[in-house]
């Protein structure tokens, strides 16, 4: 009973050293990362399922940069060598999400897409700087 428990423990112990701290250390360093943004919450779930160490499509995308990295390449080096692929197959690039705070492994979580109101320009000329040139005129400034 108890070689069973130590076989299991050690299991266990195996399994949680998969997971790497430091590397979650450097992606907080390398992009940024601020307490309280989405990356920063979901932490090892950035890389991760919600059952370590099994990885998502970008975890698993940073594994094969790392395996493939040249001696010496240092973890900014993995990073940036997936930052143009779509690991989650959303539309949108790995390092666009990283920038909009969202999950590059989570298809779900995109980056919310700025609407283009540079149409507006022409009535905002026109309406506000009138608006504003007759305010000053009634004032008498």
């Amino acid at each position: 009973m108890k070689a069973c428990l130590a076989i299991f423990a050690l299991i266990a112990v195996s399994a949680a050293a998969q997971a790497r701290p430091e590397f979650w250390d450097d992606y907080v360093k390398h992009y940024g990362i601020k307490d309280g943004s989405t990356l920063y919450k979901t932490k090892c779930q950035t890389c991760h399922t919600s059952r370590p160490p099994q990885r998502n499509d970008y975890g698993r995308a940073v594994r094969t940069a790392y395996r493939n990295a040249k001696p010496g390449q240092k973890m900014p080096d993995v990073f940036k060598a997936v930052e143009d692929l779509d690991s989650d197959k959303d539309g949108a690039k790995n390092i666009d999400e990283i920038k909009a705070d969202s999950l590059p492994g989570d298809a779900t979580s995109k980056p919310v897409k700025k609407q283009d109101m540079s149409f507006l320009l022409p009535l905002i000329g026109v309406f506000g700087l009138a608006g504003f040139s007759a305010s000053k005129r009634r004032s008498g400034s």
